[in-house]
């Protein structure tokens, strides 16, 4: 049954305006850091590799944008619509919250593939399958060339010394969806205690000190999860003031049960109230 109702919370999605006006704000947004580097490729006659990815999720103003974008789409977090007395007899409570759960996961998976694939395609035609990190993205690690073609993206090359472009692209996409499925969990698990402005505001709270979490010191890139989707804030190698990679996952797996768990103890207590409008 919570399949099922991930299926039709899907199916609902697609046919929402919010949806398609989220998607248009994450192109908008990453079309504004690429297209200075299309110039560049154009100029200089290289093509560049399709892992620009890990480098555009590093920049803290582009993940600030995006994870904007993101908190839109799921603004209307708890999903009290006019069907939810329908499917709760229907369903159980249980199931309904197990249901809204898994859905919100699926949401986060396509977030961050989408970004993935929107960085793709938009580096069109500029595009070359290779196996390497490229000249482009090398060039751009290791000299200021890209500040004559105003390119506000600043690949680091120690994360490029580190990983490789495989490894960075799906160690940034898993850790990217643990941490929005956690910010999700959060903004259910509080709306649904108090309300969604409370939750909004927790949650914006959390997205917006990822462009401030380094000048709070050590403790802040700790204590904060937002900054945990960046590779230059976090190591695959213990080094003392950077968390190191598998205790910010362990970390975030252990919040996520916890709270999935806290949602479903809420379900003997939980009361539907409809919603003022349909979504």
């Amino acid at each position: 049954m919570a399949l099922r109702i991930l299926k039709y919370k899907w199916s609902v999605l697609l046919t929402s305006g919010r949806f398609y006006a989220a998607l248009i704000f994450i192109i908008f947004f990453l079309d504004i850091y690429i297209a200075p580097i299309r110039i560049f490729c154009r100029t200089v006659g290289e093509k560049i590799s399709p892992f620009l990815y890990p480098c555009l999720i590093t920049d803290n103003s582009l993940l600030l944008l995006l994870l904007l974008s993101f908190l839109f789409l799921i603004a209307d977090v708890p999903f009290m619509d006019h069907s939810v007395k329908y499917i709760m007899i229907r369903s159980g409570k249980k199931a309904w919250l197990k249901g809204q759960m898994n859905y919100l996961l699926a949401v986060s998976i396509f977030f961050m593939v989408f970004i993935y694939a929107g960085s793709i395609l938009l580096c069109l035609p500029y595009l070359q399958i290779m196996g390497g990190w490229g000249r482009i993205i090398g060039t751009l690690a290791q000299t200021n060339a890209g500040v004559s073609f105003s390119i506000n993206i600043f690949p680091s090359y120690a994360m490029m010394l580190d990983y490789t472009p495989v490894e960075a692209v799906l160690i940034t996409m898993a850790a990217g969806i643990l941490v929005v499925y956690l910010f999700c969990l959060v903004l259910f698990w509080i709306s649904l205690y108090f309300s969604r402005m409370v939750g909004m505001c927790i949650v914006t709270g959390e997205i917006l000190i990822v462009t401030t979490a380094w000048r709070l010191g050590k403790w802040g890139i700790y204590v904060f999860p937002v900054t945990w989707m960046q590779l230059t804030t976090v190591t695959k190698n213990k080094v003392e003031d950077r968390p190191y990679i598998w205790f910010t996952w362990a970390v975030l797996l252990i919040l996520i049960f916890f709270i999935r768990f806290m949602i479903l103890m809420m379900s003997r207590h939980l009361e539907v109230v409809e919603a003022a409008e349909q979504e």
